[in-house]
């Protein structure tokens, strides 16, 4: 029961080949990319999206608030003066 009862009882060991695990890693690393990028991209497009509707809604309110600041018409204007 020297060295070869010892050896029986653990399991060999395995060499990895780093030129393997450093692939899956790339892959990972391009997997994370193309996700940020992706939400990236929506969160951009929906950045466009509420300025339009923000601008909108602006364009709007102003629209609605022109005809009650506009100045009194000329001929009441100038009877004022009189």
């Amino acid at each position: 029961m020297s060295g070869t009862a010892h050896a029986a009882n653990h399991a060999p060991r395995i060499r990895r080949d780093p030129s393997v695990e450093s692939r899956y890693r790339v892959d990972a690393v391009s997997r994370q990319t193309n996700a940020d990028d992706e939400k990236k991209a929506r969160l951009a497009a929906a950045l466009r999206e509420n300025l339009k509707r923000r601008k909108a809604q602006a364009r709007a309110r102003r629209a609605e608030e022109a005809p009650a600041q506009e100045p009194a018409p000329q001929a009441q204007a100038d009877s004022k003066r009189s």
